[in-house]
């Protein structure tokens, strides 16, 4: 069964070709900036602190304004569309800005559900982001049209599908279950295991991309293959250890629905 067969699910969804292009694009600006185009430390730096908080607020608008300058060349920019864009840029500063006091005011740190705390400002920071993008992308449909190519808008969808499931979903599996990571203590009793920084948000991301393809193809009982594949590489951790087994199963879990759920609304919804 291929995914289209699915669309009736959406099928009272009503969306113009130009809302589904500047959603796609919005959506590429907004997660590029937000979370590409800062690293692991500008990210940590920038809670409590409105300084760092600006600092990413003016690198986020960078792909937006290359949009912009999309546009121009096109000759789809217009006053309205260039202070929409804007619009959604200052209200993701004033966004950021809103959540870093906040958490400085209330200093989470001396919280014992300091995780809890965090996860749920992390929570309603992106839909609140998500928000502004869609209802920008409502604004601009109906204020400029762009014109593109099927087989260009296909390529542009492909590249959201990877840029989403990539660091934002890495990225958002250790804020929402920060507080089930396995630590030190419990793992004292495995052997020593050798690993490289940043092997294991590799790993997702790959896992990501081998079952978007698979979902791309129709190949859905394929998906099997590569949990097995990823639970054959872990057997020795997750039969001793109890708590890494409960932990790996959640990441599986939510990489196999990150991709379903961002596979369908991008390739489904925004057809």
């Amino acid at each position: 069964m291929s995914v289209g067969e699915f669309s009736f699910l959406f099928s009272s969804f009503s969306a113009s070709s130009d809302f589904s292009f500047y959603l796609v694009m919005l959506l590429l600006c907004h997660f590029i900036g937000d979370y590409y185009l800062q690293t692991n430390k500008m990210a940590r730096i920038k809670e409590n602190n409105i300084r760092n908080t600006i600092i990413h607020s003016i690198l986020y608008a960078v792909p937006f304004i290359f949009f912009l300058l999309g546009l121009e060349f096109s000759g789809s920019l217009n006053l309205m569309t260039t202070g929409i864009v804007i619009g959604v840029v200052l209200l993701h500063a004033v966004i950021d800005l809103i959540k870093c006091v906040c958490e400085k005011k209330l200093n989470v740190k001396q919280f014992e559900n300091e995780s809890d705390i965090k996860r749920t400002g992390y929570i309603a920071d992106q839909i609140l982001h998500l928000i502004v993008v869609v209802t920008a992308s409502f604004l601009l449909s109906g204020s400029a049209v762009f014109e593109i190519s099927s087989g260009a808008y296909m390529l542009l969808k492909c590249l959201l599908f990877i840029v989403i499931i990539s660091k934002p979903v890495n990225i958002s599996f250790k804020k929402i279950f920060e507080k089930y990571q396995p630590t030190q203590k419990s793992n004292e009793n495995l052997e020593s295991i050798d690993s490289i920084s940043g092997a294991g948000a590799i790993i997702g991301t790959l896992e990501r991309l081998v079952m978007g393809i698979f979902i791309g193809i129709g190949q859905f009982a394929a998906l099997g293959l590569v949990v097995a594949a990823k639970s054959i590489a872990r057997y020795d951790q997750i039969s001793k250890n109890k708590l890494f087994a409960e932990y790996f199963l959640i990441g599986t879990l939510y990489s196999v629905l990150a991709v379903l759920v961002v596979y369908y609304i991008i390739f489904v919804v925004l057809a």
